[in-house]
C-alpha cells in the first residue's frame, strides 16, 4: 500500500521531499523498516521502482522518471 502527497508545501505548490509512506513488503521484493530521507528523486522514480519490485516489465520509466531508487528493491 502506498500513501503520499503530490506535494510538499501545498501554499508553494512544491514537488520536493514529498512524504511516502510504503506498507507491506511486495511479496518479499522490498526492503523494508527504513526510513529512507537521503534519497533525491521524484514521485515517478518511486512508482517505478515499485513497479520493478512488482516485476512489471516497463519499457520507459513512469512520467518524470529518471531512475530506480537505489536500495530499495531487495537483492535477489
Amino acid at each position: 500500500m502506498l500513501w503520499g502527497s503530490g506535494l510538499e508545501d501545498g501554499n508553494k505548490h512544491t514537488r520536493e521531499n514529498l512524504p511516502f509512506i510504503i506498507a507491506g513488503k511486495g511479496g518479499g521484493s522490498i526492503n523494508t523498516g527504513r526510513f529512507i530521507n537521503t534519497v533525491k528523486g521524484n514521485q515517478g522514480d518511486l512508482l517505478t521502482t515499485l513497479l520493478a519490485c512488482g516485476g512489471v516489465p516497463l519499457d520507459r520509466p513512469v512520467g518524470i522518471a529518471t531512475r530506480q531508487i537505489p536500495g530499495m528493491m531487495k537483492a535477489g
